[in-house]
């Protein structure tokens, strides 16, 4: 553990330091001081003025505001006065930093992947991290990122030479971390290289996999695609299908946020244009659903972009209905795009009387009928359809139509006396009901 990494314990209430260099701590000494680099040796001011060579690591208490005046060793002075105390605090800080370095190791020869690696490290620096490629685009983060604070460099090494890959980043770190940030890297460079390499060349692969979905041809090669992406068939997923005009340049600020990270990554979302389709793919799994949809949705009401947001649930095999639904909704200009659970009835009934040839399921009575209100200026209809919502209630059905309960019995004599219609049998007033939604479907107003 480093010595400025010392100096930020809130619990060491540290007042000022001088260290010259950055050293490794690994032992602590209450007596029999030493000089050694990693060394930090707990010692009163007193005790300090005494010793012959003050080269090494000291940390200083009861030292009354008085401060050594040599550029020999390093020196950290606390507010706290009793030493087993201090001795308490650094074993301790000492023992977590150890825990965590033997942490990282566990989850290298454990092989639990990169994923473990980096929440494990923002654990123990208390930021967001992820990595770059050598170009210091994003390449991998399962964080929810504002910007990039620092970053450091990732190493491959082969026998004598080593070049640069990428880049661990992180949003907000202090510079003290530095050299503990490098040591971390010196144990895990390969192993993220090893997991990521295969990210790296992947990306286009899995647009070929989308395209698959789409097309419900997705095959073993697309399954190994969402492997190395470490996407799951039954990870969560949630999908917006967006026309546009054009290709995506004249909406590339809907990817690119400032200094904000390109949206298309495969941490969490994946885009790709098909047949003049927008498809923003979104692993729920990976990612804050309600704050990247809010991010998309700015963009989408700026372009007036038509869309369809549909739950996949999961089982992304899927994607090829919500494909074809979302198509088709954008195509007929159906009204309902989101939250489509809650409108089912009417979405289904939209989607009936998209088609041209439903007019043939309406009963020719209840045609003739419409006829006669058009010419008549009558509501026969109407009443119909409320006296059967109402389940046959005069007073109930009145109440809707604001009439006399007598006008209703009148109008379905006389509506009676139009056509044949057996009112009696609960599935025929089923059928007539669910007929008069499409009529209304397809004649907006008729009925209500």
């Amino acid at each position: 553990m480093d010595l400025y990494n010392l100096t930020i314990l809130p619990e060491l209430k540290v007042q000022d330091i001088n260290i010259n260099l950055n050293n490794n701590i690994k032992t602590i000494r209450i007596y029999d001081f030493q000089n050694e680099k990693d060394v930090i040796n707990i010692i009163s001011f007193n005790e300090l003025n005494n010793l012959e060579d003050i080269k090494g690591n000291y940390l200083i208490y009861n030292h009354n505001s008085q401060k050594i005046n040599s550029n020999k060793g390093n020196y950290i002075y606390t507010d706290l006065t009793n030493k087993n105390v201090i001795f308490s605090i650094l074993n301790k800080a000492i023992y977590d930093y150890n825990n965590f370095i033997i942490s990282i190791y566990e989850i290298i020869t454990k092989d639990k992947g990169i994923n473990e690696l980096l929440r494990s490290i923002k654990k123990q620096f208390n930021s967001n991290v992820c990595v770059l490629n050598s170009n210091k685009k994003l390449l991998y983060n399962i964080f929810d990122f504002k910007k990039v604070n620092n970053t450091y460099p990732l190493k491959v090494k082969r026998s004598t030479t080593s070049r640069v890959y990428g880049y661990l980043a992180f949003e907000n770190i202090n510079n003290f971390y530095s050299d503990e940030i490098n040591r971390i890297l010196d144990i895990s460079n390969n192993y993220i290289y090893d997991n990521l390499s295969q990210l790296m060349v992947s990306k286009d692969n899995f647009y070929n996999t989308l395209k698959n979905l789409s097309n419900n041809t997705f095959n073993e090669e697309d399954a190994k695609n969402l492997d190395i992406l470490n996407w799951k068939i039954n990870d969560s997923y949630k999908v917006y299908f967006v026309q546009i005009d054009g290709g995506l340049f004249k909406y590339r600020d809907m990817f690119i946020h400032g200094n904000r990270f390109i949206l298309d990554h495969p941490m969490y979302l994946y885009s790709l244009i098909h047949n003049n389709y927008l498809m923003l793919v979104i692993n729920e799994s990976h990612v804050n659903i309600n704050k990247i949809r809010s991010e998309i949705e700015v963009y989408l009401d700026k372009y007036n972009l038509k869309r369809v947001f549909l739950n996949l649930g999961r089982n992304l095999l899927d994607f090829y209905k919500a494909y074809e639904l979302a198509t088709y909704i954008i195509n007929y200009n159906l009204e309902y795009t989101d939250n489509l659970e809650e409108y089912l009835p009417d979405l289904i009934f939209n989607m009936c009387v998209s088609n041209n040839f439903i007019d043939l399921l309406i009963p020719n009575e209840l045609k003739t009928v419409m006829d006669h209100d058009k010419n008549k200026k009558t509501e026969l209809l109407k009443t119909l359809y409320f006296y059967l919502i109402e389940e046959r209630s005069l007073i109930k059905a009145s109440k809707q139509l604001d009439v006399h309960r007598n006008s209703i019995v009148y109008r379905i004599n006389k509506l009676n006396e139009l056509v044949d219609l057996d009112l009696e049998d609960s599935k025929s007033r089923y059928n007539i009901l669910i007929a008069l939604e499409l009529l209304n479907k397809l004649n907006p107003g008729l009925i209500k």
